[in-house]
């Protein structure tokens, strides 16, 4: 996804052109968190899912669904918990960030419920 199957792109790989840096992503076992629990190395919002057979845990930028983690306890919520729609009908647009020492990190830019 995105380039490869890590965390992060190199920026020298970004700046040479991806085939895509944008992507819609139906995850399994989506989770939610923030803290220790959702194993983030910062205090932001992650969301925590598996996505064509490897587990992904990104910083959630989504203002709408960051603030609703963050009113929680640290530990690790379900789409529920967070009043969301269960698993089949959301979806997570996966993007990569603007270049922070000399990576571009991937995070998950909205949180879709779908109809």
């Amino acid at each position: 996804m995105l380039v490869n199957n890590g965390a992060a792109v190199p920026e020298h790989v970004a700046a040479e052109g991806v085939d895509a840096s944008l992507a819609l992503v139906a995850p399994t076992q989506l989770r939610f968190g923030h803290g220790s629990q959702a194993h983030a190395s910062s205090s932001g919002p992650r969301a925590l899912f598996r996505w064509r057979g490897s587990d992904r845990n990104f910083p959630v930028t989504d203002f709408a669904v960051g603030p609703r983690i963050l009113r929680h306890p640290p530990g690790v919520y379900t789409p529920d918990d967070l009043g969301l729609p269960r698993e089949p009908k959301l979806r997570l647009t996966v993007s990569l960030g603007v270049p922070h020492e000399e990576w571009c990190y991937k995070l998950v830019a909205a949180v879709v419920p779908l109809p």
